[in-house]
């Protein structure tokens, strides 16, 4: 399809098909999520949700929309609650139970006093309910899955926190495609949220601000988080019909990752910040450390010998749709060599703050990441290569002036 003629032609076809305007009309709506650019942002889809499951927020519901949420989430799983209810689970080499209310217990509480907390020990949404002695956990999900044991890992901290012989739980895993959760976690979609925001419209009166955030936020839900079997078709139908017109989109419109590679390595150079470079265009990605370590040899544990164990990697929209960069611990040698790596994400994990590491045996990663440019900002900036190299070197330079100094001083100061 070498053609400019031909390729224009494919175009136009595509353009003017009539179901491809179907889909434009349907979703071409103002919404608010749309501007802020949250529709599929994990992360403040969790933020969203914690404002409407705090009794205390501006939003006027007091405990409602808590209270119903809760509600639905046991009358939908009352089957799988009669099995957790009372069962034995193996904790810390000792064995819990759990006690999961029903729903005239909600329905009779007044859950006005409780509190909504945000990632605390990375929980998404942690619910206190101090006056009821209920706890509820909320682990949010749109495009990722459980990893890394997180799921037991908060179980196990909300269980030291809370004791079961005090407290009622609830541990929730909302996402929207089904998932095997182990118990005492109880699977939940999007649906269910959707249908409580609709008894809110329905049952409550609101001020119009409120009423109109609500809406738009039941229309991203259908839109972009369930999905829909109508949109599907059609869109399945377009891509049949015109595969041609689709792929010669994709190929004009994928970040052209050799030239960002290129962009990116110019910048680390220029930085002068770093040392032991290398920079791999095949796999996307540049390892490195900061110039400022006083003794590399100290880091030769790893099952590469002559490399230090420890690096910060830049992966280059490899994984997922991010230039970003995180602090990567190679395999030790030996089992002498597990036992100070170990050490080492421990003195990093204590001494720099909101950092923890997938930890594996094979290769720990540190959590969070740090983003320097999204696809989004890509396309945002016209795929303009010299303002997007702006953006991405004053990035990363906001992040040199700390982070990457903290981590140099964090290393030299663990002793192995």
């Amino acid at each position: 399809m070498n053609n400019i003629k031909e390729q224009k032609t494919i175009l136009e076809n595509f353009v003017l098909d009539s179901s491809l305007k179907e889909l434009e009309n349907r979703f071409n709506k103002f919404n608010i999520f749309d501007c802020l650019k949250l529709t599929r942002t994990e992360i403040r889809h969790s933020n969203f949700l914690a404002w409407l499951l705090d009794p205390n927020e501006t939003h006027g519901l007091n405990d409602y929309f808590l209270k119903e949420f809760i509600k639905n989430v046991i009358s939908e799983n009352k089957t799988r609650i009669n099995k957790i209810n009372g069962k034995e689970y193996l904790f810390e080499n000792e064995k819990e139970t759990y006690t999961i209310p029903d729903v005239m217990d909600i329905d009779t509480w007044d859950m006005s006093s409780a509190e909504v907390l945000r990632e605390k020990e990375y929980i998404d949404l942690l619910i206190i309910d101090e006056y009821n002695k209920f706890v509820v956990v909320i682990e949010n999900k749109i495009d990722s899955s459980q990893h890394d044991n997180q799921l037991l890992r908060y179980r196990e901290y909300v269980d030291n926190q809370y004791p079961n012989s005090i407290y009622k739980k609830l541990y929730i895993y909302l996402r929207p495609k089904r998932e095997f959760v182990e118990e005492p976690y109880i699977y939940t979609n999007y649906e269910l949220v959707k249908h409580c925001l609709l008894n809110v419209l329905k049952n409550i009166q609101i001020n119009e601000e409120v009423r109109i955030i609500i809406n738009h936020y039941v229309q991203i839900i259908e839109r972009d988080i369930m999905q829909n079997e109508n949109v599907g078709k059609i869109c399945a139908q377009i891509y049949k019909k015109h595969k041609k017109a689709i792929d010669l989109i994709n190929r004009y419109s994928n970040i052209p990752r050799d030239e960002m590679f290129d962009m990116v390595e110019a910048i680390i150079k220029r930085s002068n910040l770093f040392s032991y470079c290398t920079f791999d265009k095949g796999s996307n990605h540049i390892v490195c450390l900061p110039q400022n370590i006083n003794n590399i040899e100290k880091f030769k544990f790893g099952v590469n010998s002559n490399e230090s164990i420890i690096n910060i990697h830049f992966w280059n929209f490899r994984y997922g749709k991010d230039l970003y960069f995180e602090i990567g611990i190679d395999a030790a040698i030996n089992d002498a060599g597990k036992v100070k790596r170990k050490e080492l994400i421990t003195h990093i994990e204590k001494n720099i703050k909101n950092i923890k590491f997938n930890n594996t045996e094979k290769w720990a990663y540190s959590k969070p990441r740090f983003v320097l440019l999204s696809e989004n900002d890509y396309f945002e900036n016209d795929c303009d290569i010299e303002q997007i190299t702006c953006i991405v070197e004053k990035r990363l330079n906001d992040v040199l002036a700390t982070k990457i100094n903290e981590i140099a001083n964090v290393l030299n100061s663990w002793e192995s």
